[in-house]
């Protein structure tokens, strides 16, 4: 019984830090797409390969690679590093078949596997704006397939968007995407580290409790 009143009052501080991170998330989201709803004058009506062009990445069969220093992306983002590349940095890539919708940034030359997308040409525009804007574009809705999702590039190519013309005004708004995503971050890596600390004094209670050590403490 004690420890079912102790762990209700933990439970019920996980299920509150749990929701106030989901919160921080939503927020972030909900800035992204009012930045890019709000339309200004100096934004125009494209197609979207008029913004940036999407391509299928590269086949790397496992037997063929080697450990090296740049990034392997996957549908899921990086998930090995290999010593070549077929693509310069900064890279911008989404999920072609398996995970759709996940928008990775790469910093340094990588090789995108056959398994995702790459945007191969960004038309001057900022690459970092280019990644915002994909964001909160929602791919995952052009994906199709019963069993394993994909995403057609040439579903999404024909789209109209709407994408502003200025280059300064880009990195305007990747300048303050860039602070806000800084600082959910970090208010997102306390709330992780408050659920684990309560997570674990879950299991040291019931150790304790298990030793006899909160009965003979009390």
């Amino acid at each position: 019984e004690t420890l079912d009143k102790a762990f209700e009052k933990i439970d019920k501080a996980i299920a509150n830090t749990e929701q106030n991170l989901q919160n921080v998330k939503e927020l972030f989201e909900s800035y992204l797409e009012s930045v890019f709803e709000n339309k200004g004058d100096d934004w125009e009506e494209k197609r979207f390969d008029e913004v940036c062009v999407l391509q299928r990445g590269f086949d790397l069969p496992k037997r063929l690679r080697k450990e090296g220093k740049y990034p392997l992306v996957s549908s899921n983002g990086i998930t090995d590093y290999v010593d070549l590349w077929k693509v310069k940095s900064p890279g911008v890539s989404t999920g072609r078949s398996g995970t759709i919708g996940k928008i990775h940034y790469i910093e340094k030359d990588y090789f995108p596997l056959n398994t995702s997308l790459y945007i191969k040409e960004f038309h001057g525009n900022d690459e970092r704006c280019v990644y915002y804007f994909l964001q909160q574009f929602d791919l995952s809705r052009f994906q199709s397939g019963a069993g394993v999702p994909t995403l057609n590039r040439n579903n999404v190519h024909p789209v109209k968007v709407y994408f502003p013309i200025s280059k300064e005004e880009q990195k305007q708004i990747t300048s303050k995407l860039d602070a806000l995503t800084v600082e959910s971050k970090k208010i997102e890596a306390i709330y992780s580290q408050k659920i684990a600390d309560l997570e674990e004094l879950k299991k040291s209670i019931l150790e304790k409790a298990f030793k006899g050590e909160l009965t003979s403490a009390a």
